[in-house]
């Protein structure tokens, strides 16, 4: 499920913006217009990761499928990034990210592959 935008949710950008102005720097402990949490959606990708790794041994293949934010906080929690910081992770509509998950460690094999749909 991707970040809960709260009283922007299904609004036009513009719209949003001009109801809603954006507040720089808040807290992940604070939310305003009835937004989840940073820490929070960061919570439920910990979350998210914890269960696949429990639920499969080592040489299990796993896909997850979900939209760009949660993507994003899927990094950081792999990765171990300090939640709130200004690195960022793109991804494209249906994008694929390639993880190997080890004992010796995590690594991003492709980030963002979206060559399949090239010409749609």
């Amino acid at each position: 499920m991707e970040f809960n935008n709260g009283l922007l949710a299904g609004l036009p950008r513009d719209e949003a913006a001009r109801l809603y102005p954006e507040i720089k720097d808040l807290p992940v402990d604070q939310s305003v217009y009835g937004q989840e949490l940073k820490l929070a959606f960061r919570g439920r990708a910990e979350k998210a990761l914890e269960r696949v790794f429990s639920e499969n041994d080592g040489e299990a293949v796993v896909a997850l499928v979900t939209h760009g934010g949660m993507v994003n906080q899927l990094y950081g929690a792999l990765l171990h990034m300090p939640l709130g910081g200004r690195s960022f992770f793109g991804t494209s509509d249906t994008g694929i990210h390639l993880w190997k998950i080890m004992d010796s460690g995590n690594y991003i094999l492709k980030a963002n592959m979206d060559a399949h749909i090239k010409g749609i």
